[in-house]
């Protein structure tokens, strides 16, 4: 074996290996970076989920408001249930839902916002949801209808 080849190598491998520790390194921060924004996201979606169950548990807390915006409770009902769907994309997202569990909840997600009442509750809000979400949705239903 020759060492003085090897000395010349070693800086080269120590090099390489530092290289290959950034890049790792950089994955990881991004994947954390990924998450925390999804866990912040899923939170608000959460707390404002909250905030729709208290009215609708208690309409005379804020009548006139959830009148004004949802009118029947039918409607507060289908923009829970988009609440709850918004939900469970963050979650599948965050890799809490795995890929084949997901396709089954999206099947049937994707089902019942192609109804004729929760698709026009879906088409009039869309805009409050995450536009991830959102686009992720429109193209589900876009290939189910298609």
């Amino acid at each position: 074996m020759d060492v003085a080849a090897l000395r010349d190598w070693i800086p080269v491998a120590t090099g390489l290996a530092t290289l290959c520790a950034v890049l790792l390194g950089l994955a990881n921060l991004s994947t954390i970076l990924r998450n925390s924004q999804l866990q912040t996201n899923l939170a608000i979606i959460q707390a404002e989920r909250s905030v729709w169950q208290a009215a609708l548990n208690k309409p005379e807390l804020a009548p006139n408001v959830i009148k004004e915006r949802w009118g029947d409770g039918e409607r507060l009902f289908v923009g829970m249930l988009l609440d709850h769907y918004e939900g469970l994309y963050f979650q599948y997202k965050r890799g809490a839902i795995p890929r084949a569990y997901w396709k089954g909840l999206e099947r049937a997600m994707v089902e019942h916002i192609c109804s004729p009442t929760i698709r026009n509750v879906w088409d009039q809000h869309k805009d409050l949801y995450w536009s991830e979400f959102a686009r992720h949705v429109d193209g589900a239903v876009k290939r189910a209808t298609a």
